[in-house]
Formats: C-alpha cells, sequence, structure tokens
C-alpha cells in the first residue's frame, strides 16, 4: 500500500515541475531570444520481488526476474537550443544570430553569453543589453585578441577633432558595425564577437536571457560571425522566442492529466487504508 502510495506523491512532484516548466515556457513565448525548456523524467529505483531462475530441463523452465519500480523523478530540464523565428525591428543597434553561436556580454565583470539580440546605445555611446551588459567585440575590423565593449558614438569625428561626423550606422552579416558619415564616406566602426560551445545544452540558464559557461558546456571560443561553425548577424532585427505553443498548450493537457491520474491513486490508497483500519 505505501508503494503505490509513494509511487503517486512522486508523480505528482514530477508533474508540478513539468506544469512549472510549461508556465515559464507560456509565460516566456514572446521573449527575445528564450530557449523552451523540456523537462526530462526517469524511473525510480526498483525493488525486485523475484529474482531469475535459468531453466532446469526436463522438470523445469527458467523464470524471468520481476520487480516494482517506487515512483518517477526530474531526471534533468533540457533547453531546446533551435533557432526562433526572425523578427524585423528596424531598429540599427539589434541583430540576431542566423545559426550557432551566442553574443558575448561582460555583465558587472562577469562574462556571460545570451541569444537576445534587442541592444541599445547608452550614453557613452556603448551597445548594451536591456539590463546594461556591455556587447563584446573588437575596435574596428579586427576580429583577434582581447574583445572590448561595442563603442558606437554619434555625432563623434570620423578622425581626430575635426571633419565628418558619424551620422548612422548599421550591422552586417560578418559582424561588422558599418557607420556612415556626413560627407557620405562609411568606415567600420567595430565588430561584434560571438561565441561557440562544444555543447552549448550544458550551459547555465541565468534566467534574464543570460547564459554562463558551466563544465559540461566546455569552455567559449569567441570569433567573429561566421567562423568556426557560428552563425552570421542580421542586423536590424531580434530572434524571437523558439516556444512551440500548440504543443505547450497539448503538453499542458498531458501534464494535468498525469496530475490528476496520479491524484487518483492517491485516493484510491488512502480509501483502502481506511477500509482496513475499519475491519472488525
Amino acid at each position: 500500500m505505501e508503494r503505490s502510495l509513494a509511487a503517486a506523491v512522486s508523480g505528482i512532484n514530477a508533474d508540478q515541475t513539468y506544469l512549472d516548466a510549461i508556465g515559464n515556457n507560456i509565460a516566456n513565448s514572446d521573449t527575445d531570444g528564450y530557449k523552451q525548456q523540456n523537462v526530462e523524467f526517469s524511473e525510480l529505483l526498483t525493488q525486485q520481488v523475484v529474482g531469475g531462475t535459468a531453466p532446469s530441463p526436463p522438470a523445469l523452465g527458467g523464470i524471468n526476474p520481476a520487480a516494482i519500480g517506487s515512483g518517477v523523478q526530474v531526471a534533468g530540464v533540457a533547453q531546446d537550443q533551435s533557432e526562433g523565428p526572425l523578427v524585423q525591428t528596424a531598429v540599427p543597434s539589434n541583430a540576431a544570430i542566423q545559426g550557432q553561436g551566442f553574443f558575448v556580454v561582460d555583465y558587472n565583470g562577469q562574462q556571460l553569453y545570451t541569444r537576445a539580440g534587442d541592444f541599445s546605445l547608452d550614453a557613452k555611446g556603448e551597445l548594451v543589453t536591456p539590463s546594461g551588459g556591455l556587447v563584446q567585440g573588437w575596435s574596428g575590423s579586427t576580429t583577434t585578441g582581447a574583445t572590448s565593449p561595442v563603442v558606437v558614438q554619434l555625432g563623434s569625428y570620423k578622425s581626430g577633432t575635426s571633419g565628418p561626423t558619424l551620422q548612422s550606422y548599421s550591422i552586417s552579416a560578418n559582424g561588422q558595425v558599418v557607420g556612415t558619415y556626413s560627407d557620405g564616406s562609411t568606415a567600420v566602426i567595430a565588430t561584434i564577437a560571438l561565441a561557440s560551445f562544444p555543447n552549448p545544452s550544458g550551459l547555465s540558464d541565468l534566467g534574464n536571457g543570460y547564459y554562463a559557461a558551466s563544465p559540461n558546456s566546455g569552455a567559449a571560443s569567441v570569433v567573429a560571425p561566421g567562423a568556426s561553425g557560428t552563425g552570421t548577424l542580421v542586423g536590424g532585427a531580434v530572434e524571437g522566442s523558439n516556444v512551440n505553443l500548440a504543443q505547450q498548450l497539448t503538453d499542458l493537457v498531458d501534464a494535468q492529466t498525469n496530475y490528476e491520474a496520479n491524484t487518483k491513486v492517491v485516493g484510491t490508497t488512502a480509501q483502502v487504508l481506511q477500509s482496513l483500519v475499519q475491519m472488525p
């Protein structure tokens, strides 16, 4: 009796985690760069009831082993790293990654990574995330060496303290931030960096669109867009959430059915135990 009760309770707990993940996915169906979470389950330890025996001809045949499980547990919560849809914004500071890779961000001294490209310029001309993280890259067309914050200072001079001033800019597929000056000339101001990992699914999800490297993600390889298997950029666009709402609503019905079935097992077991207590 206690085994059925414990198994049902473990099912209720697992289904609650399942519902939590579904609710979070649905809530973030419009969040730029969000990656869908998928809950994975595994069976708890089983208890062997009967051991297997070999055939003993001609008198006896073999017996298969028999075991009863003790419930279910959440084995993990995997992230679906597939690309989300491309959403055009026409905002020059926005960028979407087409393919593999993550933007590199310095957030309060910590190197983090994100797929959300809804960037903007702050008062210093630094390219930043909505939470103030500094988007990293290289000055000019250089793509080697240490990265630093990408800076685009509108109104600044092309060289020195006089001459044509920066009027506008755009982000190209290879990550170059190309500025257009008041005399019609153009120049590469900076190059945005991307990071790739041996196992992107192993990244630690920190929330707010940020990821951090973990022992199972492997070390980051920071390169220019299009290099070492990384994707290219689309300026004036962002990557939308990859949540499949139809699938999430289907999973919601599945989770609800499982939850109700487990609570039914709890109720039935309680009734049986109550009947045993009331036996004369």
